[in-house]
């Protein structure tokens, strides 16, 4: 279940998945194979940091055929977008939480807005952080409470002499039978 590695124990959780009875210990079971299903995620996520920082890299270092570009020239003031600035940000889709990462990452590498969004750096940033809104869209389907549409038998009435259409609940047509009872009542 444990290792040496460089001097250290690490717990292996396949290792130890193996030899829990699922039967006689399912709590145990269950814990060991989250445990295995979060160092393989933090594995993935490990080597997808070595990936963004290798393009990075990659992106920083200049072609020996470019001539280096001046931050002077290209970078946007603070706060400042060009026309281009714009358009490019409008083509690419980038939402509006986005732009601070793309403008400081310009700003960073000293470039205009349009060659940040080219970076394959920022190309993966924006695409993880949709994939990120769409997973918290998809588990937020529930909302808190709903406020309960309480009609009085006044406009319950109201709407029923306009369109001729009855309440869906029985409260609400107990309230409409009422108010039709009370509207007679007052005639007579």
């Amino acid at each position: 279940m444990t290792e040496k590695k460089g001097g250290q124990d690490t717990y292996n959780p396949e290792e130890a998945l193996s030899k829990i009875d699922k039967d006689k210990f399912p709590k145990l079971y269950e814990t060991t194979e989250r445990l295995m299903k979060s160092k393989e995620a933090e594995q993935s996520l490990k080597v997808r940091a070595e990936i963004a920082e290798k393009a990075a890299k990659k992106v920083a270092q200049p072609l020996e055929t470019e001539t280096p570009t001046k931050p002077a020239e290209n970078a946007t003031p603070t706060n400042e977008f060009s026309p281009k600035d714009y358009l490019a940000l409008s083509q690419a889709g980038v939402p509006a939480d986005d732009l601070d990462e793309v403008t400081d990452f310009a700003k960073y590498k000293g470039i205009t807005i349009a060659e940040a969004l080219k970076s394959s750096y920022i190309q993966s940033t924006l695409k993880e952080k949709a994939e990120e809104r769409k997973t918290a869209d998809a588990t937020n389907t529930g909302g808190g409470k709903r406020e309960l549409n309480k009609t009085s038998g006044k406009e319950l009435l109201k709407k029923f002499k306009s369109s001729e259409e009855l309440p869906e609940s029985d409260e609400d047509i107990q309230k409409l039978v009422e108010a039709e009872l009370q509207a007679k009542a007052k005639l007579r």
